[in-house]
């Protein structure tokens, strides 16, 4: 609006100067033709042309103002057009200010609303993984299918929030359905596998926690546990009335039959209680080398026991007694006393009493050599029980290195996902390990123990030849 002013108030003033400018010109033509001419000249001259301008500058005037007045409408249609643009301007102000404060509470409200959607999503997703993972095992034949399509669909069904709603929905009247069905425990057909393997088309019964089968085409009745590499459960065969029992359960819904209250772990450990030859049987070819080598060391050891014993001291008295009847009766009756001597003992007595003149050293000699030549029989197997004792847990090493060896064969065919298949190659390191030890242990105290008595043995045999050779001289000596 002061733009438009402005231009207004120069158009005039550059019609008063264009008006003063030709009255200068007018006065500068009289000045000069007042010089050229006489007075009278000039003044009419003069008085001419200030008529001549101002009647320009009326005209001028004229003009000015007859333009004057549109442009002053001009501006007044412009100032009032430009107050109601700026009533405009604020209008669109307060209303954009309106709108940003309600996309602002509305942007609040969708974040609740969004955090509100996700912690639902979340509920409803623990409720449907949780009614997958604690439904009972053979359940599973029932409800699988369901399950899996309920899954499918909410995995494809993007950001269509109502339709996943819709499914989890789905899950929890189903999963309300089953509730009801399970309180008084109900049956509905299904499979079982068979201790031999067979898969069996029957009934199956859930009470609770537990579930139990009855075969159609044959008369397998029994509880249902986990069988591993399999979705149908395996079935264990009840015998006798619980048999009857568990079938009129299922036919007449009513009926007694046993609780595990272990839910299928006291079956387990029952497997897992094996026999003594089976636990041999885990050892594989190593474990049946193991004990081979420990029953003929246990062989050894008892024919070591009957060797000792050929072995028995004898008394001093005894000694005393022989030495007598060899130096008062003579030789003959003193190797008649000595044979009474059972084992080296009195062979070495004997041989003392064949020699009982000679000196001291000789004799002593002499029944020192007895002791030596019957030594490598006192000493035999101890060797190999030394080598049993030294090689069985180097064996049990071994069976440990090929059962792993096995072991990782079986990860690399079918992975770390199923421990039963990889328990063969396990129970054989660790069994052979456990063999290694039961006959090194043993086989390691008897030689230590064998080697003691031999020690022993030697030496009293060796004090015996020292006493017989003292007695021996005394009597020489006497004579």
């Amino acid at each position: 609006m002061m733009r438009m002013k402005t231009r207004n108030y120069s158009n005039r003033f550059g019609l008063k100067r264009r008006g003063f400018f030709a009255l200068g010109v007018a006065l500068a033509c009289i000045v000069q033709a007042a010089f050229a001419a006489s007075p009278d000249q000039v003044a009419g001259e003069m008085q001419a042309r200030v008529a001549k301008s101002l009647e320009e500058y009326n005209r001028t005037v004229a003009r000015i103002a007859e333009e004057k007045a549109p442009l002053v409408r001009k501006v007044g249609e412009l100032e009032n057009a430009n107050i109601g643009y700026r009533s405009q301007l604020n209008e669109y102000k307060r209303i954009s200010t309106e709108g940003k404060d309600e996309i602002d509470r509305l942007s609040a409200d969708l974040q609740e609303l969004e955090a509100q959607s996700d912690y639902i999503h979340r509920i409803l997703e623990e409720y449907l993984l949780k009614f997958e993972s604690r439904i009972q095992l053979a359940e599973d034949q029932k409800f699988k299918a369901q399950l899996t399509e309920i899954r499918t669909s909410i995995d494809e069904g993007g950001s269509n929030i109502e339709e996943i709603l819709g499914l989890y929905t789905r899950a929890i009247d189903l999963g309300m359905a089953r509730q009801e069905e399970i309180i008084g425990g109900y049956s509905f057909p299904g499979r079982a596998i068979n201790q031999e393997g067979d898969l069996l088309e029957g009934d199956i019964a859930v009470f609770g926690p537990t579930a139990y089968f009855n075969s159609s085409g044959s008369d397998v009745s029994g509880m249902l546990r986990f069988h591993s590499g399999t979705i149908e459960p395996q079935v264990v065969a009840f015998s006798g009335s619980q048999a009857s029992d568990l079938s009129g359960l299922i036919t007449s819904k009513e009926g007694l039959v046993p609780l595990d209250s272990s839910l299928g772990n006291a079956l387990s450990l029952d497997d897992a209680d094996l026999s003594t030859l089976d636990h041999i049987k885990q050892g594989g070819v190593v474990g049946y080398f193991i004990l081979a080598l420990g029953g003929v060391a246990l062989l050894l050891s008892l024919i070591k026991l009957g060797d000792l014993n050929r072995f028995a001291l004898t008394s001093p008295s005894d000694l005393q007694e022989v030495t007598d009847t060899a130096s008062s009766e003579g030789v003959e009756q003193g190797l008649a006393k000595a044979s009474e001597i059972p084992g080296v003992v009195g062979e070495m007595i004997q041989m003392g009493v064949r020699n009982i003149s000679a000196n001291a050293v000789l004799l002593e000699e002499m029944m020192l050599s007895v002791i030596l030549k019957n030594r490598p029989d006192m000493e035999r197997f101890l060797p190999f029980l030394a080598i049993t004792a030294a090689s069985a847990p180097l064996l049990g090493l071994l069976g440990t290195v090929v059962g792993m060896i096995k072991t990782f064969a079986l990860i690399t065919v079918f992975g770390t996902g199923d421990p039963k298949a990889l328990s063969s190659g396990i129970s054989e390191a660790l069994v052979t390990t456990e063999l290694g030890l039961i006959v090194a242990i043993p086989t390691l105290v008897l030689h230590g123990l064998f080697t003691r008595m031999v020690k022993s043995r030697v030496g009293m045999m060796e004090q015996i030849a020292f006493d017989f050779v003292k007695m021996a001289s005394s009597k020489n000596e006497n004579q």
